[in-house]
């Protein structure tokens, strides 16, 4: 099949995209052709269908009022999107479509253009935005829940979008728009959801659920192949690891809290984002704890290695945390927040240890705890954790279940697609 993957990146950026560049490999390993959408931008990996990528759009970014309206109207029903992808459709013959994080870059003017086709779209899920205004659902405050049962409204009065009344506008109204006419509902024939609980919660919120399917996340060959090997002892001394985003919803300012006072305690902090500068001035003068930087490939996969335990503190719904399955794959246990999809992946005592999200004194009893057990005591954590990923993230069994949904859309009749024009 010629399978055409949209992405708005198109070069590594995150968990959503890491995953979106495996999915890529692994059709192309079974001899599909596998043809890239995404928005034009000097980071991108190369690709000869660029001529069709859209134009570059950075929503954080201040510009003129005329600017900041124009991109209004592009998240709400992008005309470029949709001309980009009929030019695009009409030249190169694509058998079905497989999004992924496409929410204001593409917008859901291209589901018309995929009707007049007749591609069938399948979307992998990567947050909440298509229930919610706040696609983290979490907010200063923690996690938000107020835009259950299609109160958008309530986004805006809570300032739920990065504490903005502006944003938060912007947000409930290109929900209420897209729900209006039902375009995801209407042009998606498959939902994946990588967790349980993110389905749930889906078709709690009023998503239709005959449309969705869990299908966990998968590991690339490369880490997959660490889960068949031995689990290693902790290197002497040893260190625990956080390894992502270091923003907010990810628990790291509580992790540091946590950490602080452990001088006894090794913590190396791998990643970027927008609290890097403040974690840089926060643990100046804590010499245990060690800010790394982003890192990836064989450098990444040394440091997990090496380390103790890796720490997901996360304080929002996490769906199917990567970082999570990669350390289990290479034999190493963690401590976790109990929150979202992690209680689904990590079993108590067994491959892990849980707490109560966002609770720094909790998370330090563990880490106390857990940093004094014998090398034999995480490495029978390691080999547990790393049954858990041969058992459900191998690439194999996911490529076979991705087929029977690919297999599901084509054979699909589809409803009207809603257009405002």
């Amino acid at each position: 099949m010629r399978i055409l993957q949209v992405n708005k990146f198109f070069y590594s950026r995150g968990g959503a995209e890491t995953h979106f560049f495996d999915v890529i490999d692994l059709l192309t390993a079974h001899g599909h052709e596998v043809v890239p959408w995404s928005m034009k931008d000097p980071a991108n990996a190369a690709s000869d269908y660029e001529k069709y990528f859209i134009d570059p759009i950075d929503f954080q970014k201040r510009e003129s009022w005329a600017r900041e309206f124009k991109k209004v109207g592009h998240l709400l029903y992008s005309t470029e999107a949709a001309q980009k992808l009929d030019r695009f459709l009409t030249d190169v013959k694509i058998d079905i479509a497989h999004l992924h994080n496409v929410y204001h870059h593409f917008s859901p003017s291209i589901f018309a253009v995929f009707k007049k086709h007749r591609v069938p779209v399948v979307m992998t899920l990567h947050d909440y935005k298509l229930v919610s205004p706040n696609y983290r659902l979490f907010n200063r405050h923690g996690v938000c829940l107020c835009s259950r049962h299609h109160r958008y409204y309530e986004a805006v009065f809570k300032r739920c979008v990065d504490d903005s009344l502006p944003k938060s506008m912007v947000a409930a109204l290109e929900l209420s728009f897209h729900k209006l006419f039902q375009f995801y509902e209407k042009g998606v024939a498959r939902f994946i959801a990588p967790s349980e609980f993110m389905r749930t919660l889906m078709i709690e919120w009023g998503e239709p659920a005959e449309k969705f399917v869990t299908l966990n996340n998968f590991l690339n060959p490369a880490w997959y192949a660490s889960a068949s090997l031995p689990a290693p002892l902790p290197r002497t001394g040893g260190y625990l690891l956080y390894m992502g985003r270091l923003s907010h919803e990810k628990g790291i300012l509580s992790l540091i809290s946590a950490v602080r006072p452990l001088t006894q305690v090794s913590l190396k902090i791998i990643g970027a984002g927008p609290l890097e500068d403040s974690i840089r001035t926060q643990i100046k003068n804590t010499p245990h704890i060690e800010l790394m930087g982003h890192k990836e490939g064989a450098e990444l996969a040394r440091i997990v290695e090496g380390t103790r335990a890796v720490v997901i503190p996360s304080e929002w719904f996490e769906n199917y945390p990567m970082s999570l399955i990669e350390a289990f794959a290479k034999g190493k246990p963690v401590i976790a927040s109990a929150i979202g999809g992690i209680p689904e992946i990590v079993q108590e005592g067994v491959n892990g240890w849980m707490f109560p999200p966002g609770n720094a004194r909790a998370l330090r009893a563990i880490i106390e705890r857990v940093w004094g057990y014998e090398d034999r005591v995480l490495q029978t954590a390691g080999r547990a954790a790393q049954a858990y990923v041969r058992g459900h993230n191998n690439p194999e069994v996911y490529y076979e279940k991705l087929m029977k949904v690919y297999d599901t859309a084509l054979g699909k009749n589809f409803e009207g697609y809603a257009s405002p024009t």
